[in-house]
Formats: structure tokens, C-alpha cells, sequence
């Protein structure tokens, strides 16, 4: 009975697999002849990351890194052996149809989407390497200020070509708040045909007791590397109650008692050692005095 119910056990988890192993998941047959119908270019391979980034980045990770969500199973890598491995009409059911962890994209994604998402996939695939010609990364640059009641981050991006700048339409601009261990990304916002956007800055966000924010914009990386500093934005009123030490533990009652403890048992510790360094000096004198003849 209770091997039994392992084995049941064992099924239910397999069930819920969010791999893409065929394997394991059992494709109808329509789908396994079914060819992607969009080209694979540089252009729809850019589209498509944006559509993984967005919506499968979260779990899957970045191809290439591992670095998929630590569920049980994991993931597979949009890179890996696992994925490559499907066709492209199994990829888009698997997609489309979704499974245990894996969602359903079939009301969130459209057809067109989902076909350039697997054309981003079919990127690292090995069959495919040197089909895609290399472009050159453009230049590009951001302007900004802070907007009324400091509520907005009103953006501009234009693209710098050999002659003059023109605005760049329909592009990503990642927004994120400058952290003592890094920047995190806290949104994105596309710009419109004019190389237009303004950024709504989140009111819950967590700030410093001043209630400022530094924010870093920067483009994708089809872009040379740009980024431009909104500083100091003021997005909550000051917290006049939070007190700063000008340093870490600066009176006692701010202190863990544990390292009061080592503090005290260190400092004992020491005048010991000097006490009895002191004392067989002492002792070594008298010695020396004693054995005068």
C-alpha cells in the first residue's frame, strides 16, 4: 500500500513538470509537423526577447546562465538540450496550452507573439548559429526631469546617426533606483513615435529616511552603453523620527548584548594578558636580585 502510494505521489509530481521534455509531454500530433511562420531575423529576434523577457525570464532565467527559478523540477534553460530539443509546433502547444507550473500564454500572448518568442529560443540553437548577420550596436541618448510634485519622470530618447538625432519610437527605457549593492530595476516604460515617456514613480516605493531615490535610466542592449541619472528625487516627505547613528553602535542601548559581551570579555581578556606579562617581569627582577652575590 505505501509503495503504492510513492508511486502515486510520483505520477502527481510529474504531472505538475513545467519541463518541455517531449518526453514527458505528450504532444498532439498537428502539432509536431507545425513550422514557425515567422522569419528568423535580427528583427523578430529582438521582439521576441522582449516577449521572453517579460513573460518567461522570471522562471526560465537567461539563456545561456542556468539560472532558471529553483523549482522542483527546475526549468529548463531556453539554451539547454531539453528545449532545443522540441520542435517549433511543440514549443508553441507547450506554450500556448500550458501545464502544472508551466502557465497557460493562450489568453495572455497572441499567436504572432508566442511564434517570435520561440524564434528568440531558436537563437541558441546550435543548428542555427551564423545565420543571423551582426549588427553593429546603435547610439542612442536619454534625456530627463522630474515632473510635476516629483510624481513623474518625464523622458527623452533619440538615436544619434551620422548626421543629426532623430527620437526613438517604440523603445524600452529600463528605469531603475541606484542601491548600496547595485541598481534594481523597479520598471520600463516604451517610448511613443515623438521619443517620448513619462514614468510614474511608484508611491510605495522603499526609500532612504530623507525619502529620496536616485534613479538610473538606460537603454537595451541593442544600444551602445547610455544611462542617465535622475538624482535625488524626493518621493517621500522625510522621516523626522528615524535617528541615524554616526556610527554603528554608538550608545549601548543600540547594541545586541552579545557583543557587549565580547566587547567586555575581549577587553578583561587583554589587561590579563598585560597583568601577567607585568607580573613575571616582576617576578624576573626579583630573580635577578636575589642571585646578586
Amino acid at each position: 500500500m505505501k509503495k503504492t502510494i510513492i508511486i502515486g505521489i510520483a505520477f502527481w509530481l510529474a504531472g505538475l513538470s513545467p519541463a518541455f521534455g517531449a518526453d514527458n509531454w505528450p504532444v498532439p500530433e498537428e502539432y509536431n509537423v507545425m513550422d514557425n511562420p515567422v522569419e528568423f531575423n535580427n528583427q523578430n529576434v529582438r521582439a521576441g526577447r522582449d516577449i521572453y523577457d517579460k513573460n518567461c525570464k522570471s522562471c526560465h532565467g537567461d539563456p545561456g546562465n542556468y539560472n532558471a527559478l529553483p523549482l522542483v523540477p527546475p526549468p529548463p534553460d531556453a539554451a539547454s538540450e531539453i528545449m532545443q530539443a522540441n520542435s517549433d509546433g511543440q514549443l508553441y502547444y507547450k506554450i500556448t496550452i500550458g501545464r502544472g507550473a508551466m502557465p497557460q500564454f493562450e489568453t495572455t500572448l497572441g499567436s504572432d507573439d508566442i511564434w517570435r518568442a520561440i524564434t528568440y529560443i531558436r537563437r541558441f540553437d546550435p543548428r542555427n548559429e551564423g545565420k543571423l548577420v551582426e549588427e553593429a550596436l546603435r547610439k542612442g541618448k536619454i534625456y530627463a526631469l522630474v515632473g510635476n510634485y516629483n510624481s513623474t519622470i518625464d523622458i527623452v530618447a533619440e538615436e544619434e546617426l551620422t548626421d543629426n538625432n532623430i527620437p526613438l519610437s517604440n523603445t524600452t527605457i529600463f528605469v531603475r533606483a541606484k542601491k548600496t549593492f547595485g541598481n534594481l530595476l523597479v520598471g520600463s516604460i516604451t517610448t511613443d513615435e515623438n521619443g517620448r515617456a513619462s514614468y510614474a514613480i511608484p508611491q510605495d516605493m522603499k526609500v532612504k529616511s530623507d525619502g529620496q531615490v536616485d534613479f538610473i535610466l538606460s537603454l537595451n542592449d541593442d544600444f551602445e552603453t547610455v544611462t542617465f541619472s535622475v538624482s535625488g528625487v524626493q518621493v517621500k516627505q522625510p522621516d523626522s523620527n528615524v535617528e541615524l547613528p554616526r556610527v554603528l553602535w554608538s550608545t549601548n542601548d543600540r547594541t545586541q548584548i552579545w557583543l557587549l559581551f565580547t566587547y567586555f570579555a575581549a577587553l578583561i581578556g587583554g589587561w590579563t594578558v598585560i597583568g601577567y606579562v607585568i607580573l613575571q617581569i616582576y617576578k624576573l627582577f626579583r630573580l635577578g636580585r636575589n642571585n646578586k652575590p
